[in-house]
């Protein structure tokens, strides 16, 4: 986790939220062949797969292994030992190179086939890196543990969707690894169906703290946490959790997704742990039972998304496109890092699901105007100049809702 403190919250990165619904992943994301030997998933037993015991163990693996900050050669040795488990478990594994600033290091991604290949992958994300000097049990064992728990507990059943399980390199260097890899799959026009990221998810001090768990959610992932929200109440027995959902302040890898239109969650613990990116941050303060049912939460939650007749948002922004400088309508300048900066008059257009009744668009939070027919579009005549959020909302004739939206400016993390 990005290292901010509870009582200020700095930001510390220059970026852009530029969020709509559908956002590109890379090719080994949607396979041509499903799991025939798998078979048809039970979400509460997928839950009651997940324990405390490999939760434990795969934090300590990972404790082992020292101070591991991007570019080390124990950095090098977590993503070796942890490629080696996934591939171990059958699952489909690539190496996503990176390079930027002074840093190199490589994402890793694991996909589990779906039946139909056609379906935009669900994915659920942590970082492996460590800050320097720390051994990184919570900050971010704790999320990967989970991601390990989570593939080896999915790869027994078939999904209709594909699942990707994605763990970053440098995202304490202001989520380099991340930023890198949504960049490409933005670049490459994929799809995905949403995000969960995980990171920092182990530590409490009072029981009420082992309680609850902070989802950070934005418009456009809204229906996830909302996902997440239902398989925490039909399971509670199994989850004894409570969700705290928020307006997204989260500092992780969750907004470089979100950066380039990403649908993404960010789950973290309930209260802060002091330990973050220092020595201590070890097995010693990290509460095995909550990570196991954070782990058991977002597993439950994966198996509904990609398998279950959970409705999945259908509309995307097809303009304004990220990475572009726009003055009065006309792109003008390529840009970097998710950024969409516009001067003047801009149209706003909305591509969404053949079952659309209608499109309503938002500026900053007030409904400007609702279009009837595609292409579902609206001009904003008004001057844009730096943080401004756009948002579409289609609706069909049953009443679902889906939301896409695109943030304009820049904004410090």
């Amino acid at each position: 986790m990005t290292m901010v403190t509870p009582a200020s919250h700095p930001k510390a990165l220059i970026a852009v939220l530029a969020a709509c619904l559908v956002l590109p992943l890379a090719a080994a994301l949607t396979p041509a062949t499903g799991n025939a030997s798998a078979h048809s998933p039970d979400v509460n037993d997928i839950i009651l797969s997940i324990n405390e015991s490999f939760i434990e163990d795969s934090i300590a693996a990972i404790q082992a292994f020292g101070p591991h900050p991007t570019g080390s050669e124990a950095c090098t040795r977590v993503r070796d030992y942890l490629t080696q488990r996934l591939e171990a478990w059958g699952l489909e594994v690539y190496l996503h190179g990176w390079s930027r600033r002074s840093y190199q290091g490589q994402n890793i991604v694991a996909t589990w086939p779906g039946i139909h290949a056609e379906l935009p992958p669900v994915v659920v994300s942590a970082h492996y890196d460590s800050a320097p000097g720390s051994p990184g049990a919570d900050d971010d064992g704790s999320g990967v543990a989970s991601v390990l728990a989570a593939a080896r507990a999915l790869r027994e059943y078939s999904f209709n969707r594909t699942v990707a399980f994605v763990l970053f390199s440098g995202e304490e260097q202001g989520t380099l690894g991340s930023l890198s890899y949504v960049h490409d799959l933005y670049h490459q026009g994929k799809q995905v169906a949403g995000v969960i990221n995980l990171d920092g998810i182990g530590h409490t001090e009072t029981e009420s703290g082992g309680r609850n768990v902070i989802v950070y959610e934005e418009p456009a992932s809204a229906w996830l946490a909302d996902a997440m929200e239902e398989v925490a109440s039909d399971h509670y027995q199994q989850v004894r959790l409570g969700l705290k959902r928020l307006p997204n302040t989260g500092y992780s890898d969750h907004n470089s997704f979100l950066t380039y239109g990403y649908g993404a969650l960010q789950v973290e613990e309930y209260e802060y742990n002091h330990w973050f990116h220092t020595a201590n941050d070890t097995l010693d303060y990290v509460n095995v039972t909550y990570v196991t049912h954070i782990a058991r939460l977002t597993a439950g939650t994966l198996a509904r998304v990609a398998h279950q007749n959970w409705r999945t948002p259908e509309v995307t922004i097809a303009v304004p496109r990220h990475d572009v400088l726009y003055v009065f309508g006309r792109e003008l300048l390529p840009l970097d890092r998710g950024t969409v900066l516009a001067l003047g008059p801009l149209d706003m257009v909305a591509e969404a699901s053949a079952d659309t009744a209608s499109v309503t668009f938002y500026l900053d939070g007030e409904a400007v105007a609702v279009d009837e027919e595609p292409p579902f579009s609206w001009t904003c005549r008004r001057t844009l100049l730096w943080d401004h959020q756009m948002v579409a909302e289609a609706r069909d004739a049953q009443g679902n809702v889906a939301v896409a939206q695109v943030d304009l400016g820049l904004s410090l993390y």
